[in-house]
């Protein structure tokens, strides 16, 4: 394994329902609040996809982070590939590894692209897990590769870069063509636009693979995905203006068309409606959040 710097003076180490894991409250507050608070944010998306790894599978986590999500699903796995290449989120990876006792994870040490090259890392400094990748020189300087070069089989692939997804895609074209793996995959309509990309050209690149999209909408449903603009447009419309200043997050699975799906399905049209329910209602959740809290503040003034 990968030789790693000395961890951090403000790291914090913390035992969850899914593992153990050492994080820095300096480069990645978000995930340490998440982890010391007990809300793993990404607990339905483990649950989901432990129901497609076994004790046979190889899986892919292409954008580790420091391995909230890697480590329960290589404990169910016969082989783990974790893809992360900025140097300080990766030490932390390497470190829960070792944490957990997992010894079937092999760490790569660089991002994934169409082509092999060098990035510069974009640092996020409230998340570390949306660290991104952009084509300029930068302070910290990383390798990217084509995956096709580091791995030739895989059953079960999570992916979260930031925007970089398709052209991960384009680099592991063999990967995909012969072993036609379950994705996982983050949508992030602004980070694929500012990657010069777009969720259209991520479906229409998944679709060229022979891959049908869903979403995931209850434990054990998942939602025939519209067009993934639509898609972003419904769960953010600010996207279609200059105006957005995040990016909508949506997670799909693709699954190889005509392969067996082990998930109860739903059509397109119970997906929209599912999912503007659910908007609806968050945004009705905020609002009286603000009426109350403007009701306790002139009360108070009162």
């Amino acid at each position: 394994m990968e030789k790693t710097h000395p961890i951090t003076a403000d790291a914090r180490t913390i035992n969850t329902v899914f593992g153990t894991f050492a994080v820095s409250t300096k480069n990645d507050p978000s995930m340490a609040h998440h982890l010391e608070n007990g809300t793993y944010n990404q607990w339905s998306d483990i649950l989901l996809v432990s129901r497609l790894v076994n004790s046979k599978s190889i899986f892919l986590d292409i954008g580790a982070h420091i391995g909230t999500f890697l480590v329960p699903i290589a404990r169910i796995a016969q082989k783990a590939h974790a893809f992360e290449p900025v140097p300080h989120t990766r030490d932390f990876l390497i470190k829960n590894i070792s944490l957990n006792n997992l010894s079937n994870v092999t760490v790569h040490p660089f991002g994934l692209g169409k082509e092999n090259d060098v990035f510069s890392v974009d640092i996020c400094t409230t998340d570390g897990g949306s660290n991104s990748l952009l084509k300029q020189k930068g302070v910290t300087m990383v390798e990217v590769k084509k995956l096709d070069d580091i791995v030739s089989a895989a059953d079960v692939i999570k992916i979260d870069v930031e925007g970089m997804e398709p052209f991960v895609f384009m680099g592991a074209k063999k990967l995909l063509h012969n072993s036609r793996p379950i994705i996982f995959c983050e949508v992030n309509d602004k980070q694929l636009i500012k990657h010069g990309s777009s969720p259209k050209e991520l479906e229409e690149i998944l679709d060229s693979f022979g891959y049908s999209l869903y979403v995931p909408l209850e434990e054990d449903i998942l939602g025939a995905s519209p067009s993934l603009s639509f898609l972003t447009a419904v769960m953010n419309p600010n996207i279609l203006t200059e105006s957005a200043k995040y990016g909508c997050t949506v997670n799909i699975l693709c699954i190889p068309t005509g392969s067996q799906n082990p998930f109860r399905t739903r059509p397109t049209w119970y997906t929209i409606a599912f999912l503007l329910q659910k908007l609806l209602l968050e945004k009705l959740r905020r609002f009286w959040y603000f009426v109350l809290k403007a009701l306790r503040l002139r009360k108070w003034q009162s």
